[in-house]
């Protein structure tokens, strides 16, 4: 791409919940409550619950650390040098990248009274997802930007 600056340029990421402060304080918690408990059953001869315990605590850790991982993902939709361009990524490294003509590329956005669906960019018979990862409303609001910035840029 050139220097020339953006039209509009948004960075998208999914949600993490949590922080590595907040995990770290949330897994000792956990991890204590479930020690304290599982020395319970096992003083009574329950010795199995005490197994069970430490797998819970396993499974939470690598449930976290898989949302952690996928929060690394990107996508980077940006209208610059008369082109829409939309690139994917995964933590910092571009691995896709799609380019639209914004004059041509128009916006679909599935939308009902209890749902939102999926947004897609089409243009000449090329239909690409984004935002996939985004919750209705935020999706809704992107489309929003997206579509007033498009609508901006064809009057320019």
């Amino acid at each position: 791409m050139s220097d020339e600056k953006p039209f509009f340029s948004a960075v998208l990421r999914p949600n993490c919940s949590l922080n590595n402060l907040g995990f770290i304080v949330l897994m000792s918690l956990l991890s204590a409550i479930c020690l304290i408990s599982g020395i319970f059953f096992l003083l009574i001869g329950a010795w199995p619950v005490f197994g069970f315990f430490g797998l819970d605590i396993l499974m939470l850790y690598l449930a976290f650390r898989l949302n952690y991982r996928a929060a690394k993902r990107y996508e980077l939709v940006e209208i610059c040098d008369d082109r829409l361009t939309v690139t994917t990524g995964w933590d910092g490294v571009a691995t896709d990248l799609k380019a639209f003509d914004p004059y041509w590329v128009r916006l679909q956005l599935s939308k009902s009274e209890r749902a939102v669906g999926p947004l897609h960019l089409t243009s000449h018979g090329q239909k690409l997802e984004i935002a996939s990862f985004l919750g209705p409303d935020e999706r809704c609001d992107f489309a929003d930007a997206l579509g007033n910035a498009l609508q901006n840029y064809r009057t320019v």
